[in-house]
């Protein structure tokens, strides 16, 4: 059963084009909730997968992006950790985790959202 589950991770790993780093705000030490309001990198070039898609809001007459990021379950993910995505193109994305990942044992599926520049 492990090694049907290994070959299945490492085939769903063939299809991460992406990478990514994760960063998070990192409490003080010695000062229990409190951050020195910097997110530091914990994970760097991480291999993933970004899919994105549009839905429509009819009532809105507005369109909305939903994404979702695929990525290895050894790396540790928080809610509120920073993704800066590199999509291999000269494209860079950056996002915040909007909910706690759904951890399998083949990969992790991480809701995301935007975050707005300037």
């Amino acid at each position: 059963m492990r090694n049907a589950i290994l070959e299945a991770k490492e085939g769903i790993e063939l299809m991460y084009f992406h990478t990514c780093t994760i960063s998070r705000r990192i409490a003080e030490t010695g000062k229990p909730g409190k951050s020195n309001g910097q997110a530091t990198p914990v994970h760097k070039l991480a291999p993933c997968y970004l899919s994105e898609k549009i839905k429509t809001v009819p009532e809105e007459a507005r369109a909305v992006i939903e994404a979702k990021l695929f990525i290895s379950p050894e790396y540790d993910v928080q809610i509120n950790d920073v993704f800066d995505i590199d999509k291999g193109n000269g494209i860079l994305l950056a996002y915040r985790t909007s909910s706690k990942p759904v951890v399998y044992d083949t990969h992790q599926e991480i809701i995301l959202q935007g975050i707005q520049n300037g």
